[in-house]
């Protein structure tokens, strides 16, 4: 189970965040960019105020399009504190 694997390696490296945060958003925008799903990580996530799948980035909401420009400059698994982590090309870790 991939995702779960990967979800543990994540989740144990941002662990100061995800505990300071009250969601994190597993944002995964594929390179066909046909559709972006979102995943909502946290305790707050019951009352989350995003879907769960965007067909386009300018869909998305503007302060986590904000977030994913800002991550889209970095380095695979570089962290910027109250942003997130770009974990892969197509991967996301956006702290809310």
């Amino acid at each position: 189970m991939m995702w779960g694997t990967e979800m543990k390696q994540v989740v144990s490296t941002l662990h100061d965040d995800l505990l300071s945060s009250d969601r994190v958003y597993r944002v995964q925008i594929p390179i066909d960019r046909k559709y972006i799903t979102v995943i909502c990580i946290g305790i707050e996530c019951i009352d989350k105020e995003l879907k769960n799948c965007y067909h386009s980035i300018n869909d998305l909401p503007n302060w986590l399009q904000g977030k994913i420009a800002v991550l889209m400059l970095c380095d695979f698994n570089e962290e910027i504190r109250g942003v997130g982590r770009r974990v892969r090309e197509d991967l996301f870790y956006i702290f809310g």
